[in-house]
């Protein structure tokens, strides 16, 4: 148990590595962040992602500019663009026709 802050000088080597390298088939690693509906995990299962779960939704930043929130605090399974979206040169296929004018 670690009361207080917990910090890792880079000084003197090029990387850092913090986490687990030997879990084993249908075992999970976590990072909690905040509580224990806020976490970073990864189960060890072939071709399993890595997920995020949060309460609230998760809210990406540039400085102090929104760009994009997956999902919401009222469980709303939305992503949120902030701002102008663009797909590299690639379409946006299969949207529906808006229902209303905003």
């Amino acid at each position: 148990m670690v009361s207080g802050d917990l910090l890792i000088s880079a000084i003197g080597e090029d990387n850092r590595i913090v986490g687990c390298s030997d879990l084993n088939t249908n075992r999970f690693f976590s990072v909690l962040l905040g509580t224990s509906t806020n976490k970073l995990y990864f189960m060890y299962l072939p071709q399993q992602p890595v997920t995020l779960e949060t309460e609230h939704g998760f809210l990406v930043k540039t400085g102090n500019d929104d760009v994009c929130q997956l999902g919401t605090a009222d469980d709303t399974p939305e992503i949120i663009f902030q701002k102008v979206l663009r797909m590299n040169s690639n379409a946006i296929t299969n949207l529906p026709i808006p229902t209303s004018s905003y």
